[in-house]
């Protein structure tokens, strides 16, 4: 799973395949453009996330139990993640 965050505003945010989805201020946005390749616009940065490791956290707050999963910051350069550009955006 990748999540946008914008270091202006500081929302963070869920991408999605079948529109741009922006940030509060509009300074960062992204989509998937296939099922794991996504865009990124603006300032924004693009986060990750294990799902195995999250699936697991789910699973056991069923039980009451507080577990720890995978998040990450993606790298700059990054097969599956292309940023247009840095500057703000429009439709």
């Amino acid at each position: 799973m990748k999540l946008i965050f914008c270091p202006h505003c500081h929302d963070i945010f869920r991408i999605v395949s079948n529109k741009v989805r922006r940030c509060v201020c509009g300074k960062s946005a992204g989509i998937y453009i296939t099922e794991t390749n996504a865009e990124i616009y603006g300032h924004a940065i693009p986060l990750g996330f294990s799902n195995d490791s999250f699936i697991k956290a789910l699973n056991n707050r069923k039980e009451n139990k507080s577990v720890k999963f995978n998040a990450f910051v993606i790298e700059e350069k990054c097969p599956t993640v292309i940023h247009k550009y840095a500057g703000e955006f429009s439709d």
